[in-house]
């Protein structure tokens, strides 16, 4: 009975961020956060502070982290207890790494830095998969217009590894797409 109440609570959670303190944050103003998120982001030790911090930006919508925010895309919050207990949900990059969630709140204005950290050869690959991610959701009401706009970036770049992770990120740009927008998504990637 225990374990059913507890799976219950694993899907309450589904969505949702797993919330994190940080006394050390919790009455900072953004730019404070974003001091900290510039200093010490790679501190395992402050882990949750880290996933506070990234939280509390997207929340505040402070447009000033976009790029900070961009460069942790491949952050993943540490486990939680109930995850450390064996109980796993089925989920997607949002409750694993925070800065997806923080950079979609910031909308449009923080495209430039995630089409950066889609570009750079620096980049991991679990990046620049959050950065499409995270494209995607900022043109959830016009999929094939997201499309669209990743393939006329990587017309547009003279750098050929850029091409090369924008031709990429077109074919990943694809599989955010609904049902009813697959054939105008796949147009706009042929460029129709």
């Amino acid at each position: 009975m225990n374990r059913l109440i507890s799976l219950v609570l694993v899907f309450v959670i589904v969505g949702h961020l797993v919330a994190q303190e940080c006394d050390e944050l919790k009455d900072a103003t953004p730019q404070r956060i974003l001091e900290f998120l510039r200093a010490d982001a790679s501190d395992e030790a402050k882990a949750g502070c880290t996933v506070f911090a990234i939280n509390a930006l997207g929340q505040e919508l402070y447009l000033p982290a976009a790029d900070t925010l961009a460069s942790l895309l491949d952050f993943r919050r540490p486990p939680t207890q109930m995850e450390k207990d064996g109980y796993y949900i089925k989920s997607n990059s949002r409750n694993f790494c925070p800065a997806v969630q923080s950079l979609e709140l910031l909308g449009r204005d923080a495209l430039p830095a995630v089409l950066k950290v889609i570009t750079s050869s620096s980049s991991s690959g679990q990046a620049r998969m959050n950065a499409v991610e995270v494209w995607m959701a900022t043109y959830k009401h016009d999929a094939p217009e997201g499309v669209a706009v990743l393939r006329r970036e990587g017309q547009a770049s003279k750098d050929a590894i850029s091409k090369e992770h924008l031709s990429w990120a077109v074919s990943q740009a694809l599989k955010w797409c609904n049902p009813p927008d697959q054939e105008r998504c796949a147009a706009a990637a042929r460029g129709q």
